[in-house]
């Protein structure tokens, strides 16, 4: 609870300043954090700690040398200290004691401009060293409470319409499903949004979780401008498995066709939401 307040007074106190050069500057993926020179993943909290409930997100990961061997704590400490400060991370209120193989800071967005999507966001980051065992544990906390603005909601709204529509024409049916990956979404501050749809054939007989072939995974993601959008669009060609990407304005819409089977819907519904039709 305490921590819940301190993050919410820390977002109010940003409250009436104005959106800045500095402000935008931090459009840099600041949620995504590095992983340590010649340390690798040894445990992920899978359990209620990793989640993602609107609008709180939160990890907890725990690394080791790939080596077996010891760690500076210093070193490992400055490494996250430089690396996130560079992108305007700030000391936490409870700063670290001399010699405390600790490092907290946190993080303050808001932006708030007119006809625009605003954007109002803050960050936990906790970082624990346990040097002679070789491993240290990051616990990374955000909640962002960004909106979209009227124009965004209307575009959103009818790409939508069009997903349902046209997929109906050809006996596809399209779902709202539970978000995942999340974590590769979240990890820039500009995003607005994230829905995650699936379109399904309806003509298929055999409906297993185990055959892929018969439905196509969607995200639907809302950033901050069209300029931020066709960036990401790059990454995610670059990150995953998409079978098609674009961006509409400041929404990107992604099909992940992992049996590369459906593309002529897939080709047909993005060129009418392109088009702009319902």
């Amino acid at each position: 609870m305490t921590k819940l307040i301190i993050s919410i007074l820390l977002a109010v106190i940003t409250l009436n300043l104005p959106a800045t050069a500095k402000s935008e500057e931090l459009a840099r993926n600041v949620f995504e954090i590095p992983i340590y020179p010649g340390t690798a993943l040894f445990r992920s909290d899978q359990s209620n700690l990793k989640k993602l409930q609107p609008p709180f997100a939160t990890v907890v990961e725990v690394y080791r040398t790939k080596d077996g061997s010891s760690l500076k704590k210093n070193e490992v400490i400055g490494f996250y200290e430089t690396t996130l400060k560079a992108k305007g991370w700030k000391d936490a209120i409870s700063k670290r004691a001399d010699g405390e193989p600790y490092l907290g800071l946190q993080l303050n967005v808001y932006e708030q401009p007119k006809d625009a999507p605003g954007i109002q966001l803050a960050g936990d980051f906790h970082l624990w060293v346990a040097p002679n065992d070789g491993m240290y544990t990051i616990y990374l906390e955000q909640w962002r409470n960004s909106s979209p603005d009227q124009k965004t909601i209307d575009l959103s709204n009818r790409i939508v319409e069009t997903l349902k529509k046209t997929a109906a024409e050809s006996n596809y049916g399209v779902d709202k499903a539970t978000v995942w990956g999340w974590e590769e979404f979240y990890r820039n501050e500009y995003l607005i949004e994230m829905s995650h749809f699936t379109l399904s054939d309806k003509t298929a007989k055999n409906k297993s979780d185990i055959d892929m072939s018969w439905y196509v995974s969607i995200e639907m993601l809302t950033y901050k401008n069209a300029s931020i959008a066709k960036k990401e669009v790059n990454k995610l060609n670059a990150m995953r498995s998409y079978s098609k990407v674009a961006a509409i304005d400041n929404i990107v819409i992604a099909f992940e066709d992992r049996a590369r089977t459906h593309g002529e819907v897939i080709n047909k519904i993005l060129a009418r939401i392109e088009q702009g039709e319902k």
